[in-house]
């Protein structure tokens, strides 16, 4: 089971870190959502996405160590 949750944790942080590009970089939020907004919400969602990177690969090595 713990290798479903290391597979559904990377799929997390490839999801965040999508948005943020998707956020940042993509024409598709510009009329709907201003420009402020929109970089502010990207920055959370890639520092999200780097945070939980960062807590999957110690949980996976503290896992694969014990």
């Amino acid at each position: 089971m713990n290798k479903v949750y290391y597979v559904f944790g990377i799929f997390m942080v490839l999801f965040y870190v999508g948005m943020a590009y998707v956020m940042i970089f993509s024409p598709i939020f510009v009329k709907s959502i201003s420009a402020p907004i929109r970089y502010g919400m990207g920055v959370l969602f890639l520092v999200y996405g780097v945070f939980r990177g960062y807590r999957q690969i110690r949980d996976m090595r503290n896992n694969f160590e014990n």
